[in-house]
């Protein structure tokens, strides 16, 4: 590997090896994976519904960022109730948000608290 003497850098046109193959993890990343599947088979579905329960705002929020950029969502006869709902409390929060926003230009942050 041909290295410049004064500075330790690689010259130009030597990338000093081939590096990680594309896609390996090293040991750190390998074991917090296991960790963290390990802590999703315990207390995934509780932890999702404890959320969703406590923190809806949050939960919407991981919701969101799971689902794709531009979804296509239409309410259909195979959907269902659970999902109708999720539906109408993140359209309730849309609207909420919207209010929020409205009120904020008409009459500046201090009328909103």
């Amino acid at each position: 590997m041909d290295k410049d003497e004064k500075t330790g850098r690689f010259l130009t046109g030597n990338n000093g090896g081939p590096g990680r193959p594309k896609g390996s993890r090293n040991k750190l990343s390998e074991d917090f994976l296991a960790n963290l599947h390990e802590a999703w088979e315990k207390h995934g579905k509780q932890a999702i519904e404890k959320v969703a329960e406590a923190r809806p705002d949050i939960f919407l929020k991981v919701v969101a960022s799971v689902l794709p950029k531009e979804a296509n969502v239409s309410h259909q006869q195979s959907m269902g109730q659970s999902m109708d709902r999720l539906l109408d409390v993140i359209e309730e929060e849309i609207e909420f948000e919207r209010a929020n926003r409205a009120k904020l230009v008409e009459h500046g942050p201090s009328r909103l608290i």
